[in-house]
């Protein structure tokens, strides 16, 4: 006679992660292991007994980052990730293996390939990890898969990826939350069927993302010398969700007739050793502008470099135009204006600011007489004309000073006219000696970019007392080291 008894088994519920599946087991008094059956026969009190086991397999997959990103000096990473299929049950069985890409919107594919298989075994050919769904055929690994009990399969999967540095969305290169199924960063999911149960495990990596802001945070401001001190700041930020390295440089792009009077690093990050040879005059490329080169920066960190430059201005050789700053992200020359470069795995990003300098001048001339006054003096106006031909607003000080040759003198001064809000000395006389404080016309007056100021001075002048004769009138001299003559002011 014989029976057949059919079982149906499966994995217990509420078993988290690899189940615990023993092997068939021969020993006599051990655990049977496995689904172990036994059958017993009685008859006229004799029994009979007979044993059978059965083991199954039970497939289980695991994924991991072998190696990457790595950045390929170019603007693209590369990355592989191993997928480890493993039989921990007592018997061979057969899977379906599958992998596909959940990386961030921005983050664009270059090439993916599986590079390594166990093996005997041939994988797919179509592959690509990009399918919308879990099992749809651009996903599929390799099936069909014959797997030893206790033995173990590894596949690679090799990806190269770049981005838009300049417009892609931070948020973007976030991990999503483990088995949640959504995009971000470089997510990546392995999903293995065998028998109708699927396993599945994922892992997720993230690039840098590191940008150069450049800003003045202080002057230019004039150093009652000649001179004006600029500092500019210099701050790369790493947006991403991991470390990156860069290098940074800092040029110089002043107009002509701007001179470099000194040039230095003042402050850098906390453990970043600057580049001492930093002068920022180099041309593009050159060593000369390098601030810092190799530098780590920790995912959402930032750095900040100031670069302070003294600057005077050559006003032989210095025009209006040479202050006037250029077109942002030219690269053109002008006014104080600064252009910094981060470079970071190939990709070059930067920003660039600008300031300016004012140029005042002072023309003097004779705008009416000398005219008789009837009473044996004479009557001279002078128009001093402050003008800032430059771009910024400037602060002057205007002196006015008076000297009579032969037997000419001064009677009586007097600034008769000042431009609008400005208050001129009432001390002035414009006799006093080179530097009185007496020849002050106005100071601390600040003169708009492209504006004018007006002084009028009024004197009356005379013959010296005491002159007997025919008086010594000198004629004014443009000769350089003569004595100017006439009334000179």
């Amino acid at each position: 006679h014989t029976y057949q008894v059919e079982v149906v088994l499966g994995i217990a519920e509420g078993v988290e992660g690899a189940p615990a599946i023993t092997p068939c087991s021969a020993e006599p008094g051990a655990s049977p292991g496995g689904l172990s059956n036994a059958a017993t026969v009685e008859h006229n009190d004799l029994t009979d007994d007979a044993t059978a086991c059965v083991a199954i397999a039970y497939i289980v997959v695991d994924k991991s980052i072998s190696a990457g990103p790595t950045p390929n000096g170019d603007g693209t990473w590369t990355i592989v990730y191993d997928v480890v299929a493993e039989n921990v049950g007592g018997e061979s069985g057969e899977y379906d293996v599958f992998d596909r890409l959940h990386y961030g919107d921005g983050i664009e594919i270059l090439d993916a390939a599986v590079t390594t298989a166990p093996d005997g075994v041939e994988t797919n050919a179509g592959w690509t990890g990009r399918g919308a769904e879990t099992s749809d055929p651009e996903n599929l690994v390799a099936s069909g898969v014959e797997l030893a009990a206790g033995a173990t399969h590894t596949y690679q999967v090799e990806v190269t990826v770049q981005m838009d540095e300049a417009t892609i969305d931070p948020a973007d290169l976030q991990c999503p939350p483990p088995g949640s199924g959504a995009n971000g960063g470089l997510a990546n999911s392995a999903s293995l069927d065998h028998n109708g149960i699927v396993a599945e495990d994922g892992v997720c990596a993230s690039l840098p993302l590191i940008g150069i802001e450049k800003s003045i945070s202080a002057g230019p401001t004039p150093n009652g010398d000649g001179t004006w001190t600029i500092t500019y700041d210099l701050v790369a930020a790493n947006t991403g969700q991991a470390a990156g390295d860069y290098d940074v440089v800092d040029r110089l792009l002043y107009g002509e007739g701007v001179v470099v009077e000194s040039a230095a690093i003042t402050s850098a990050p906390d453990g970043v050793e600057p580049e001492t040879g930093w002068t920022g005059q180099g041309a593009a490329g050159s060593a000369d502008n390098l601030v810092a080169a190799g530098v780590t920066l920790d995912a959402g960190a930032t750095h900040t470099y100031q670069v302070q430059v003294v600057v005077s201005l050559d006003r032989e050789v210095v025009t209006p135009e040479a202050l006037q700053c250029p077109e942002p992200g030219s690269g053109e020359n002008g006014g104080l204006a600064n252009a910094t470069e981060l470079t970071h795995n190939g990709e070059t990003r930067g920003d660039d600011v600008c300031a300016t300098l004012p140029l005042v001048d002072v023309t003097k001339t004779v705008s009416a007489g000398p005219t008789p006054n009837g009473d044996g003096t004479w009557t001279v106006t002078y128009d001093v004309v402050a003008t800032n031909a430059g771009a910024a607003d400037g602060t002057y000080e205007v002196t006015d000073r008076m000297t009579a040759d032969g037997d000419l003198e001064v009677r009586s001064g007097a600034v008769v006219t000042a431009p609008d809000g400005v208050t001129p000395n009432a001390a002035w006389t414009g006799l006093g000696a080179e530097g009185a404080p007496e020849n002050v016309i106005a100071s601390g007056v600040v003169l708009p970019a492209g504006g004018t100021h007006t002084y009028q001075v009024e004197v009356v002048l005379g013959i010296a007392e005491g002159v007997e004769g025919v008086p010594v009138i000198t004629p004014c001299s443009a000769e350089p080291g003569a004595s100017p003559g006439g009334l000179s002011n």
